[in-house]
C-alpha cells in the first residue's frame, strides 16, 4: 500500500505497474522475511526508494537497505522507544539553547516534540526535494562528529524560526509548514 505512494513524481516510480515499484515492493517484502522481528513499517519505503534509484540494482539495494536498517531500524520499533528518546534529545537541546521556544512549545502542550516525529523517523525525506535529500543523507550518514547530526539539523531549523513562531502564536502544523519552506 505504501509502495504505490512512494516517490511517484520520479520516473523510476511513475508507472504504477512499472519495474521500479515492483522492485521496491520486492526489496521491502524480502526485508520483512529477512528481519521478521521488525518486518515492514510505514516509512521504510521512503528510505528504500532513494537507495534503489541510486544503486540501480535490486540485490545491491536490498543489502544497502539492510545496512540502513541496522542503523535506523530502532526508529521503527513498535514501542517507539528510540523515537521518543531522540525527540527527548531534541527537547533537551532546544531547552538549553532556546528556552523561549521551549517554553512556547510547553505552553502549546507539546513537551515531547512529537510534531517533529516524521523528520526524525525518515531523516527529512518528505521535507526536501529529492536531490537535497540525497545530499543531506550523505552528510548525516558519515557520522562526522556525531551519529545524531539529524537531531541538530532539526533543532537548527526549528530554532531559526523562534521569533516568527512565537510572535505569530503558531500551532504545530503551522510550525512545520513554515519550517518546510525554509529547509
Amino acid at each position: 500500500k505504501d509502495v504505490i505512494r512512494t516517490d511517484r513524481t520520479l520516473t523510476l516510480f511513475a508507472d504504477e505497474n512499472g519495474v521500479g515499484l515492483r522492485t521496491l515492493h520486492q526489496i521491502l517484502l524480502t526485508y520483512s522475511f529477512y528481519n521478521f522481528d521488525l518486518a515492514y513499517c510505514q516509512g521504510m519505503s521512503d528510505l528504500a526508494a532513494p537507495l534503489l534509484l541510486v544503486m540501480e540494482d535490486e540485490v545491491d539495494t536490498f543489502w544497502c537497505f539492510v545496512a540502513l536498517m541496522n542503523r535506523m531500524g530502532n526508529n521503527f520499533d513498535k514501542d517507539q522507544t528510540a523515537m521518543h528518546h531522540q525527540l527527548g534529545q531534541i527537547a533537551h537541546i532546544v531547552r538549553t539553547i532556546d528556552p523561549l521556544l521551549h517554553s512556547y512549545l510547553q505552553e502549546k502542550g507539546d513537551t515531547q516534540y512529537l510534531f517533529l516525529f516524521r523528520w526524525v523517523l525518515i531523516h527529512f525525506k518528505r521535507e526536501l526535494p529529492f536531490a537535497d535529500v540525497l545530499r543531506l543523507w550523505e552528510v548525516l550518514w558519515t557520522d562526522h562528529l556525531t551519529q545524531h547530526f539529524h537531531l541538530f539539523c532539526a533543532v537548527s531549523v526549528i530554532c531559526s524560526h523562534t521569533p516568527h513562531i512565537v510572535s505569530a502564536s503558531m500551532e504545530f502544523d503551522d510550525i512545520l509548514r513554515v519550517s518546510k519552506l525554509c529547509l
